[in-house]
């Protein structure tokens, strides 16, 4: 498994707060989704979790879970290569000692 290529983005789910607001305080560095139950909200890095729980402590909403997203299995397979980078594998580069 190529560590480089994991995610590191981190969901925090909420409830009892006004999404708008919360868009309105993080701007771009996070992404809202509504839920059946309330909020769920990811950030990209784990340094932005703080960002978010002020936000929602400022907006009078509740804090349910924060955890790490992980990349699916179906997810790293079917995940298409960086066109710039190399094959892992190329002709010829195996050598045998001899």
């Amino acid at each position: 498994m190529n560590c480089a290529r994991e995610t590191s983005l981190v969901e925090i789910v909420v409830t009892d707060a006004d999404p708008g607001m919360l868009s309105a305080r993080l701007g771009s560095s996070a992404r809202i989704t509504p839920t059946a139950s309330g909020l769920r909200i990811e950030v990209s890095d784990e340094k932005e979790v703080d960002a978010v729980i002020a936000a929602l402590r400022q907006a009078n909403g509740k804090l349910i879970a924060v955890q790490p997203v992980r990349q699916s299995l179906e997810e790293l397979f079917l995940d298409e290569p960086d066109p710039g980078r190399s094959p892992t594998v190329r002709e010829g580069s195996v050598s045998s000692k001899q």
